[in-house]
């Protein structure tokens, strides 16, 4: 440990490094560690990384999307079933809401962070055709948060 403290005695750091990604494609690979490996979306661990580099404290409006009666889903049809149901979802709500960043929040239950109000958010939901006749059915809850503290 002494000749490592003498041959780095004269060693300056750079303060400003990061290791946070700056371009697209390192924050893919950066996520990729961060990702459901089920649905391929964000997991929650994921929210406070993405906020050190993107959403830097702006304020956001927070949907969470709870899935109801999902059990009997799995139960009727299997849970493989179910997990191909989770997958279209995951690909459903990505592709409705490209620009907004989409997380796996547990099983069944589902986070969109958007800058701005999503008025017909639920109503878009609802047209996910895999809910008609499924009993499975969902809620949305809206809030507004002013920092990553009350998203988190």
């Amino acid at each position: 440990m002494e000749a490592a403290l003498e041959v780095l005695v004269n060693v300056e750091l750079d303060e400003t490094a990061s290791q946070l990604p700056t371009t697209s494609i390192e924050q893919e690979r950066f996520a990729y560690f961060y990702r459901d490996r089920l649905t391929n979306l964000f997991v929650y661990d994921y929210l406070p990384l993405l906020a050190l580099y993107d959403l830097k404290e702006q304020p956001m409006y927070v949907y969470t999307i709870r899935l109801h009666n999902f059990s009997q889903y799995n139960a009727t049809f299997s849970w493989k079933e179910g997990d191909e149901f989770l997958i279209k979802f995951a690909e459903f709500l990505e592709k409705l809401y490209v620009d907004k960043y989409v997380f796996r929040i547990e099983g069944d239950d589902f986070m969109l962070l958007s800058s701005s109000k999503l008025d017909d958010i639920e109503e878009k939901l609802h047209t996910f055709p895999l809910l008609e006749g499924s009993r499975v059915s969902l809620s949305v809850e809206e809030r507004y948060a002013k920092n990553l503290e009350e998203i988190i």
